[in-house]
Formats: C-alpha cells, sequence, structure tokens
C-alpha cells in the first residue's frame, strides 16, 4: 500500500468526465500536437495553437519554459518550428 502519511488528506481519483479541466488540458495537447508533429503528409498545423498561445503562462521574461507548457520536439528545439515565437526561447 502508498504512503500517504505526509499528506493531509486521502488522494482523491477524479474521473476525467467529472473534470472539466481534463478535457481542456486533453485539448491543449492536441492542439499542441497538430502543431509540432507532422501529419502523415508531412504538414503541421499550427493555426490553432497561434489562437491560443496568448493564453500561455510565461515568466516575466515572456519565456513558457518552466511556465506554461514544455514543448518537447524529436530535435528538441522547438523554435526550428517557423511559427515558434521567438521571445519564448
Amino acid at each position: 500500500m502508498d504512503n500517504y502519511n505526509n499528506l493531509t488528506e486521502q488522494p482523491k481519483w477524479i474521473g476525467a468526465d467529472t473534470n472539466s479541466g481534463i478535457q481542456l488540458a486533453d485539448q491543449y495537447a492536441g492542439i499542441l500536437g497538430a502543431a509540432m508533429i507532422a501529419d502523415r503528409h508531412g504538414n503541421f498545423e499550427p493555426s490553432y495553437f497561434e489562437k491560443i498561445k496568448h493564453q500561455i503562462r510565461k515568466s516575466k521574461k515572456g519565456r513558457i519554459s518552466g511556465y506554461g507548457i514544455k514543448a518537447v520536439s524529436t530535435n528538441s528545439n522547438p523554435k526550428l518550428f517557423k511559427w515558434w515565437p521567438e521571445r519564448w526561447s
């Protein structure tokens, strides 16, 4: 059995069907995936990401690394995407 002695309460497992935040996170992950993972024709779709990028949490210097989302691409350099905002890196 897991040790929950340091918690003030027992953990509660909430299903995705009762938590709209989880569904929203899935949608945002899909948007980022479409922007960073090529489809079978080698195309990317950053247009949805462009529409929601103002909602991503950033540091005071405008960077998202460690604050909003962590983008991991095959070459670990999201700046190679033409649409990636330069100031986010």
